[in-house]
């Protein structure tokens, strides 16, 4: 075909050019003095290198330009310029960024680089790529060359291509590999340029072969804009494209790619540094279905040795839904190895209940004391009473509340369980039937009273209301302590997102006071910036937290996203859905509710607190957008007042609220 004879005298070019540049380095090796009088000769060699290696790759590179669906994705305006696609069928098969399509746009074209216009259709996504196959009625493209992944190196040219600007000329931006095998295993790390205006084109190398396919990507996030915060900053990231084939028969056939799950949670995930003891089996997975167990420890994975949680993403992350993969496991001792066939989706978790608060007194003494029973819960119908000492769970002895959680959270609803109680220096063996984590606010819930004579605060705590900003910003967030705060007592953190520039408004500085003080609650107020409320502003809010938790005793197993209102919400969604670890509770009244949640987890736990007013007319979607939470199995309580009673405004609203995040710490 007349293009490959092209293809062939431009890859012949390349290596000329290259052959001159290296003789030209030696040369100038040899004779300093010449350096000057070469280096504009050299400059020249660079660049027509660099330009014939996109000429070699520019056929495959093609222009996509979408029409209609969503004005906002996220956080994020849709965009609606052209982006670019791959080549990778001679008959008309196209993959791209799937950021390119997150509007859910109506109709998509693709103009090849010789001016071609066809209608295209969306096949086939891979979502743990974050790449879309698409498909066009033409035939003879010219699919690029793939570099091996094995030939892929750090430091080597890398070449950025998109069809954006002109379709007749390609846009390029040069730079180099700057690491492999990120993001889990699945992305080529460059710091060329890669953005919107390059997203799904290509990744070459100084031949013209393919390293890649350009696509936003995060290691902290899995949605479908992760990553497009990062672009043109030096850290883009491309798909290999040798990884991409390998999948593309499966996505010709309209079948979607997903990461493969083995079902399986560990004590410690978020830490890098951690031993793989499995906190969690899922039911009805894959590490269910092969007796993996609560307690075993995953020792390698295809043969090879790991330690740690970051070692198995490593090895996990580019494997799909539907590969089998060989575990081998420890258990007391005893080493076995399982094979598992990875799944997609794993049914939804939902956490098991013994319907009991902790008491949060510091104890020397082993186990779990009984603070509070739910009069209708689990422990209720089998005989525990506030008091009672909970030292054993099944086979498992239990220390603190973290055990007893870790113990549980390998049962669902409905199991039984067999618990070793202390009551009057006798332990006594009760067997729960558990129920789900309930979800009505206790009616009476009195404070927890601490010991009698509390330690009194380090001189130099500031309590009452107080204001101070985090390391390295000048914005200033408000908080209130109590008075009689002490570091003997755990304290609840309510971190509320104002509307404005006043981090705790007096009204509601005011009117939470006695709540903080009767219930050991510490009050944080951040204020919106200048521009109201911005994605970027989710740095100062997790600053600020942290500066609390450092210089005050707060209980991680109560700290409260508190939004009322439309103006922060977004913020609120955003951090609550991201931030699941720094946020198990969440608090969010008078605004709309999404209609896309993230799945229930072991580990982090989260419940959510949920108002509306009966009179608001949006009250009907808030209620249909419950049953996407209902569908997850997320814990949520329901605040659906009249407007009169002005929910989580109100004394009453205030005290249900207060219950409620006093109560988040249960079991």
């Amino acid at each position: 075909m007349p293009f490959l004879s092209v293809r062939v005298a431009r890859l012949k070019t390349v290596s000329r050019l290259m052959s001159l540049a290296t003789v030209m380095l030696a040369t100038l090796a040899m004779t300093p003095s010449g350096r000057a009088q070469e280096s504009a000769a050299l400059d020249d060699l660079e660049e027509r290198a660099f330009r014939e290696a996109a000429a070699v790759a520019a056929n495959s590179v093609v222009r996509i330009e979408t029409q209609g669906g969503l004005d906002v994705v996220g956080e994020l305006a849709a965009g609606s310029g052209p982006t670019s696609g791959v080549v990778v069928g001679q008959d008309g098969w196209i993959i791209s960024s799937s950021f390119n399509f997150t509007n859910r746009p109506t109709s998509i074209v693709v103009t090849l680089a010789d001016g071609r216009r066809f209608a295209a259709q969306r096949i086939a996504e891979d979502t743990s790529r974050h790449l879309t196959l698409l498909k066009i009625e033409a035939t003879g493209l010219e699919e690029p060359q793939a570099v091996p992944e094995r030939e892929i190196r750090v430091g080597q040219w890398a070449i950025a291509i998109g069809r954006t600007f002109d379709v007749a000329t390609p846009n390029i931006s040069v730079g180099i590999v700057s690491a492999v095998k990120r993001i889990w295993g699945k992305a080529i790390q460059t710091d060329a340029k890669v953005s919107p205006v390059n997203y799904g084109g290509a990744l070459v190398d100084i031949q013209g072969r393919v390293l890649g396919v350009l696509a936003p990507l995060s290691p902290q996030g899995g949605d479908e804009t992760a990553g497009a915060e990062w672009y043109d900053s030096g850290i883009g990231f491309a798909i290999p494209l040798e990884s991409v084939l390998r999948g593309l028969g499966r996505l010709q056939t309209g079948t979607d790619l997903h990461a493969g799950l083995m079902g399986i949670g560990f004590r410690g995930e978020q830490s890098p540094t951690d031993q793989l003891l499995i906190e969690t089996i899922r039911d009805r997975s894959p590490a269910a279905a092969a007796e993996i167990k609560p307690g075993d420890k995953v020792i390698a994975i295809e043969g090879q040795s790991i330690t740690r949680y970051s070692e198995l993403r490593q090895l996990l992350g580019s494997r799909y839904a539907g590969e089998t993969v060989k575990v081998d496991v420890e258990r007391v001792g005893e080493k076995r190895q399982v094979e598992l066939t990875l799944v997609a989706e794993l049914p939804a978790y939902e956490a098991p209940s013994l319907g009991i608060l902790p008491s949060r007194t510091d104890s020397a003494e082993p186990g779990v004391n009984v603070r509070f029973v739910d009069s209708g819960g689990p422990a209720a119908k089998a005989g525990i009473v506030p008091g009672d000492r909970i030292v054993k769970c099944g086979d498992t002895a239990v220390t603190n509340v973290v055990e007893l959680r870790s113990a549980l959270a390998g049962f669902t609803p409905n199991d039984a369980v067999t618990l070793g109680v202390q009551r009057d220096k006798e332990t006594i063996d009760v067997e729960v039937t558990l129920g789900r984590l309930m979800s009505d606010v206790p009616a009476e819930l009195s404070s927890e009273a601490g010991s009698e004579n509390p330690a009194k605060a380090p001189e130099g705590t500031e309590v009452g209301l107080l204001s101070a900003a985090p390391p390295g910003h000048e914005r200033k967030y408000s908080a209130y302590v109590p008075e009689d705060y002490s570091p003997d007592r755990h304290y609840a953190l309510v971190v509320y997102l104002a509307s404005g520039n006043d981090g705790l408004p007096a009204r509601f500085a005011n009117a939470w006071k006695p709540v903080a003080d009767q219930r050991s609650f510490i009050l944080l107020g951040i204020p919106s910036g200048p521009r109201g409320w911005q994605p970027d502003d989710a740095e100062y809010v997790r600053d600020c937290v942290t500066q609390m938790t450092e210089k005050y005793r707060i209980d991680a197993d109560r700290v409260v996203l508190h939004v009322d209102g439309e103006e922060a919400a977004p913020m609120g969604w955003s951090l609550a859905f991201r931030e699941r670890t720094r946020f198990p509770g969440v608090a969010i009244l008078s605004t709309l509710i999404p209609q896309k949640v993230p799945e229930n987890l072991p580990s982090p736990r989260q419940q959510f607190y949920l108002g509306w007013s009966l009179d608001d007319p949006r009250a009907l979607r808030a209620r249909d957008a419950l049953k996407a939470f209902e569908k997850a199995r997320l814990p949520v309580t329901v605040d659906e007042r009249p407007e009169a009673e002005k929910k989580g405004s109100d004394e009453a609203g205030r005290d249900r609220l207060g219950r409620w995040i006093d109560s988040l710490d249960r079991i």
